[in-house]
């Protein structure tokens, strides 16, 4: 021991650095209280640090949870709409949506729903809950073996005991937000998307967007409108959009519908009989003969004399002037399409289909009777043959038919237009909530139009008569709160009592509010 104790102390000493906390006179320690520094914090910063126990502190509900993240977003769009889009940064950045992104990855690479990773997840933290308690003592040296085998059914068992024992409000978070995130994004995208109608083309729909003036390019500036709040909105201009992206779903319905008659006529050639065809081919052989006979022998001296067989030539022929007169059809139909376009920026009704409309038409009966009609002229074939012909332009001459039946009157007409103003004009001065002074001279706009296009296709109709009673009603009440309007007033009294006696209706009630301008 003495040698032991010699050698310790001759052994060399590590060199200690100063203490940190100087030992106060006593000889003890002092102990410092922590002190918490608040850092304040913004709806950015929120979001960019918000966890899974932030959500949970945020409502016991997830749906309500989401919903305060929506207002947060809200409330950073105030400030600007750059705000708003750092806020979803901030937001994609956090790191419960990094964990809800890693869970989505894992479910999409293991072909499991979110729900039953999150349980078994949930189910694996089970046996990981031990909270700084022995478990296992385990003695390498001991004769027993023991092997630990996870048991994912065992595990579940347990999910299900203590999912059934808790509060039904407090559910397990892995679960509950995942599907309630699901079904609130889900929403949210299905209400900001729409049906676009362009030209119902495989071909040409993805190219030609901006070429739907009255649909998607009117969509796309109302929602720019709406976000920078400019007020380029008028009355009626959310109902007038609506009509006119039905009118033109209608017409570009019927162009589709062209489109498929035209190919299915042209398929349909290729079903007739050989003898029909081989006429109509000697023709068409005979047309080419003289467009080359007009070309240089150099250019003609090399083509062979008889290439293709005339039955083939015939169906080729015939196939060339339904797509001619589907061309015809179309051009017929960009026409009427730039007549109508041309009404809905001046948000006028659509009263009829117009010339344009009609050479679609004359288009659509050509592509039907034409082919048949060359064919039959230059062959001589018995009934089989010409009910071999015959068969598939009356099957889709009877289907157009149908359809046109079927279709029933065309959308946003000036009967239907003038009703929708009718009812808006009611509408608005139902509304008690905003500016009484606007939504009257709203509701006076709408009468007008009501009555305009009323006048022209159901005069003196009941209709009709309340919509100059209404703008009459609504003309008194503006003349009470704006005296410009007061000393025209008189005027549009005599203006609707005249509209009312010629179509032989009371006037009464208008003269009675004339009487009252008049002693006011």
């Amino acid at each position: 021991k003495a040698v032991d104790a010699t050698v310790r102390e001759a052994a060399p000493k590590p060199a200690l650095s100063n203490v940190s906390i100087p030992a106060s006179a006593s000889g003890r320690t002092p102990i410092q209280d922590i002190r918490f520094r608040p850092r304040l914090a913004g709806p950015l910063e929120e979001l960019r640090a918000l966890s899974i126990v932030e959500w949970r502190r945020l409502s016991p509900n997830p749906t309500d949870a989401v919903l305060k993240i929506k207002g947060k977003l809200a409330l950073l769009e105030e400030a600007g709409y750059e705000q708003r889009i750092a806020g979803i940064k901030a937001w994609k950045a956090s790191p419960l949506s990094h964990q809800y992104l890693a869970l989505s990855r894992e479910s999409l690479a293991s072909g499991k729903s979110l729900i039953q990773l999150a349980q078994a997840k949930a189910a694996a933290l089970i046996w990981n809950k031990v909270a700084g308690k022995a478990v296992l003592a385990y003695d390498p040296a001991s004769p027993l073996k023991i092997n630990f085998v996870y048991d994912e059914r065992e595990a579940a068992a347990k999910l299900g005991i203590e999912l059934a024992t808790q509060d039904p409000s407090d559910r397990t978070l892995d679960a509950a937000l995942m599907s309630h995130m699901d079904a609130v994004f889900v929403m949210a995208f299905d209400s900001r998307q729409r049906e676009v109608v362009n030209r119902r083309s495989m071909l040409r729909d993805h190219t030609s967007y901006w070429s739907s003036p009255d649909d998607f390019v009117a969509g796309v500036a109302d929602i720019l409108a709406k976000a920078s709040e400019i007020p380029i909105h008028g009355t009626l201009d959310e109902e007038w959009l609506k009509l006119s992206t039905a009118r033109r779903r209608w017409r570009v319905t019927w162009l589709s519908r062209c489109r498929a008659v035209a190919g299915l006529a042209a398929l349909s050639i290729l079903l007739w009989p050989r003898q029909v065809l081989e006429p109509a081919g000697a023709s068409v052989r005979a047309l080419g003969g003289a467009a080359v006979a007009k070309l240089p022998a150099k250019l003609t001296a090399w083509a062979p004399d008889r290439l293709l067989p005339d039955w083939f030539l015939g169906a080729a022929g015939l196939m060339l002037a339904i797509s001619l007169l589907f061309l015809a059809a179309s051009a017929g139909w960009r026409l009427w399409e730039r007549n109508e376009v041309a009404r809905f920026f001046r948000r006028h009704a659509y009263p009829s289909a117009g010339v344009a409309a009609g050479i679609f038409t004359l288009g659509w009966i050509g592509v039907l009777a034409l082919p048949p009609i060359l064919a039959l002229a230059h062959a001589r074939v018995q009934w089989e043959g010409l009910f071999a012909v015959a068969w598939a332009p009356l099957t889709l001459a009877a289907w157009s038919a149908w359809m046109v039946r079927r279709s029933g009157p065309p959308p946003a007409t000036p009967l239907t237009w003038a009703r929708t103003a009718l009812a808006q004009a009611h509408l608005l001065l139902a509304d008690e909530k905003g500016d009484r002074l606007d939504a009257l001279r709203s509701a006076q706009w709408c009468f007008a139009v009501a009555k305009t296009w009323l006048a022209t296709e159901a005069p003196g109709s009941d209709e009709w008569v309340r919509a100059v009673l209404g703008e009459a009603h609504v003309i008194e009440e503006i003349a009470q709160r704006d005296p410009g309007v007061r000393e025209k007033a008189p005027a549009l009294y005599r203006d609707s009592i005249e509209a009312l006696e010629r179509a032989g209706r009371d006037a009464s009630e208008v003269r009675k509010r004339l009487d009252r301008t008049k002693l006011g």
